[in-house]
């Protein structure tokens, strides 16, 4: 799961198996990915093969919604334009096979 935009997160569902909050009054169990629907995020899902084999939920957030992804999963590609996301999608059939993404292979820049 990578949140890309203020309200846009990137996830692959079955992949989020609990989520604890911790406090100064202790600690609870809570539903990350109803939470941020609740806030009125949008969940962009994937796929496990996307996710594990294609990086989808590996990107390097620009800010200002802007991301670097790889361009193996069309569909989300789709989907985060659509969410006002812009997706500088790479070509990543190579690079995949490092088990990384962009955001895995990047380097503060310091000024």
């Amino acid at each position: 799961m990578v949140p890309v935009a203020e309200d846009v997160v990137v996830a692959h569902p079955d992949s989020v198996l609990s989520s604890v909050r911790f406090s100064a009054a202790g600690q609870e169990r809570f539903d990350v990915l109803g939470m941020m629907l609740d806030i009125g995020m949008q969940i962009i899902d994937v796929t496990q093969d996307e996710s594990l084999f294609r990086q989808a939920c590996n990107s390097l957030c620009l800010g200002n919604r802007r991301i670097i992804c790889y361009d193996m999963t069309p569909s989300a590609l789709r989907r985060l334009e659509e969410a006002g996301v812009e997706a500088l999608a790479v070509a990543g059939s190579e690079l995949v096979k490092g088990t990384g993404g962009p955001r895995c292979m990047s380097r503060p820049i310091y000024s």
